[in-house]
C-alpha cells in the first residue's frame, strides 16, 4: 500500500492555536463578569458583547480553517471523516456570526431612534457611525472566511497534483490566520483611530500615484526631448556637409577666375581697358550730340 507523501503533522502549531484560544475564552469571561458586576448593560454595552461574541466565533473559525487545511495537506488533499466535521462546524460557526451581525445591525437601528428622540442615554452620532463602521468590517472577516472555506474544494484538486497542491495549500493555511483586515476586538477609539490610519493609507496611495504618473509623463517628455537631440544632431550633420561642399565650390570658383585673370593679363590690364572704352563712348556720345 502506498503511503502519502507530505510535510509531518504540526502539532505544536496547534496546541499553541489552542493556547491562545483558551486565553481569548478567559479574557473575554472576565470582561463579562466585569461588566455584570458593574451594573446593567447600557445600549453601548450591548453592541460591544455582541462585537465580542463576533470576534470570538470567528476567531474560532480561522482556526479550524487552518486545521482542515493542515490536514488536506498532509493527506494529499483528502482530509478524511475529519476534514468533513470541521468544514461542517466552520459553515455553523459562520451562520452564527451572520445571526451575530444582523442582531448588532438592529441595534445601530435601535440607537439610531433613541438619538432622533434625543433619549438620555442615547449615543452620539460618532459613536454610531463607529459602529456601522464595525457591521462593514465583520461583513469583510465573514467574505474572508467564506472564500477560505470554499477553497477546501481547490485544496484537495491541488492535492492530486502533487507538491504544487500542498504548496496552495499551505498558502491558504497562511492567510487564515493572519488577515490583513483589522482586529474586532478593539474599542471606539481604537476602531477610529485604525479608521484614521486607514483613510491616511488611502491618501498616501492617491498621492503616490499621482507621483508615479507624474514620474511616467516626466519618462515620456525626456523620451521625446532624446529623439528631438538625435534628429537634430543628424540635420546637423548634414548642414555641416553641405557647407564643406558650399565651401568647395566657392574655393574651385576663385580658382577658374583667377586663371581667367591671368589669361586676360591681369586684373590691372583689364580695369585700364574699361576705363579707355568709357572715354571713348563719352567721346563719340559729345560729338554725335553737336553735330547734330
Amino acid at each position: 500500500m502506498r503511503r502519502s507523501s507530505g510535510p509531518p503533522p504540526r502539532k505544536h502549531d496547534r496546541n499553541e492555536l489552542a493556547k491562545l484560544l483558551k486565553k481569548l475564552e478567559g479574557m473575554y469571561e472576565e470582561l463579562g463578569d466585569k461588566e455584570k458586576k458593574e451594573g446593567p448593560e447600557s445600549e453601548v454595552d450591548e453592541f460591544t458583547r455582541l462585537k465580542k461574541q463576533t470576534g470570538k466565533l470567528l476567531n474560532e473559525a480561522r482556526v479550524m480553517i487552518t486545521e482542515r487545511d493542515e490536514l488536506l495537506a498532509q493527506m494529499s488533499g483528502s482530509g478524511g471523516k475529519q476534514s468533513v466535521q470541521l468544514s461542517s462546524s466552520i459553515r455553523e460557526c459562520l451562520r452564527e456570526v451572520h445571526t451575530l451581525q444582523d442582531r448588532m445591525q438592529a441595534r445601530i437601528l435601535v440607537e439610531e431612534k433613541d438619538l432622533r428622540k434625543e433619549k438620555k442615554n442615547a449615543p452620539t452620532e460618532e459613536e454610531i457611525e463607529t459602529h456601522r463602521q464595525m457591521v462593514i468590517l465583520i461583513g469583510k472577516h465573514i467574505e474572508e472566511c467564506e472564500a477560505l472555506e470554499k477553497k477546501r474544494y481547490q485544496s484537495r484538486l491541488g492535492g492530486q497534483r502533487g507538491a504544487k497542491g500542498m504548496a496552495g495549500a499551505q498558502e491558504v493555511r497562511r492567510t487564515a490566520v493572519d488577515t490583513g483586515l483589522a482586529p474586532i476586538e478593539v474599542d471606539v477609539e481604537m476602531a477610529a483611530g485604525l479608521q484614521q490610519l486607514n483613510r491616511n493609507d488611502e491618501i498616501l496611495d492617491d498621492q503616490l500615484d499621482v507621483i508615479a504618473k507624474g514620474v511616467q509623463r516626466l519618462k515620456g517628455i525626456a523620451t521625446d526631448q532624446s529623439n528631438e537631440v538625435k534628429l537634430q544632431s543628424v540635420m546637423i550633420d548634414q548642414i555641416s556637409d553641405n557647407m564643406d561642399k558650399a565651401t568647395d565650390h566657392l574655393n574651385d570658383a576663385n580658382i577658374r577666375l583667377k586663371e581667367t585673370l591671368a589669361k586676360a593679363g591681369g586684373a590691372t590690364s583689364i580695369l585700364v581697358k574699361v576705363v579707355l572704352l568709357v572715354l571713348l563712348l563719352s567721346i563719340g556720345a559729345y560729338l554725335y550730340k553737336s553735330f547734330a
